[in-house]
């Protein structure tokens, strides 16, 4: 990746994550660099993978919630795009669990442009959205931490 500018929103927690989402990417990647052929090579990528994995899935949880509270139009679509982010994932998971194949870098390097690409195209877009239904302050930090969670509380029942 040319540079964490490139992953930012301009909201400042989804930035962060989306870093956090980056590097582990990157760790992925040098992981695989050291070889996924042994075993014992192969339970690494696999453990890392599963970070890769748990954090997405999490992270596109927190997205998905302000997209519903901001009543953001396009959240079916954007939506989908991260299931078959997610998809993607699981099918590399489920090759390094029955032994079908090794994780090439170009795999990885491909996870790493859908994000870039992901953040640069698609999560932008909601953030005019975010702004609007006043959930950030102007410089992208949350405006009530604590009325927006009791919102995704609301969400979740």
């Amino acid at each position: 990746m040319k540079s964490n500018r490139l992953v930012e929103t301009g909201v400042e927690e989804i930035d962060r994550e989306h870093r956090e989402l980056h590097r582990l990417i990157q760790l992925l990647r040098d992981t695989i660099r050291t070889g996924n052929r042994g075993p014992v090579q192969r339970k690494i990528v696999r453990t890392v993978l599963n970070q890769v994995s748990a954090f997405t899935r999490r992270h596109f949880a927190e997205e998905e919630r302000l997209m519903l509270l901001a009543n953001y139009p396009d959240y079916p679509s954007h939506k989908k795009e991260h299931e078959l982010f997610v998809e993607r994932i699981q099918n590399l998971q489920r090759c390094l669990r029955e032994d079908r194949v090794a994780i090439s870098s170009e795999t990885v390097s491909a996870l790493d442009n859908w994000l870039i690409y992901h953040v640069e195209g698609t999560d932008r877009q909601y953030v005019p959205y975010l702004l609007k239904e006043g959930l950030l302050t102007d410089d992208g930090e949350y405006k009530d931490k604590a009325e927006i969670s009791d919102l995704k509380n609301k969400l979740e029942s």
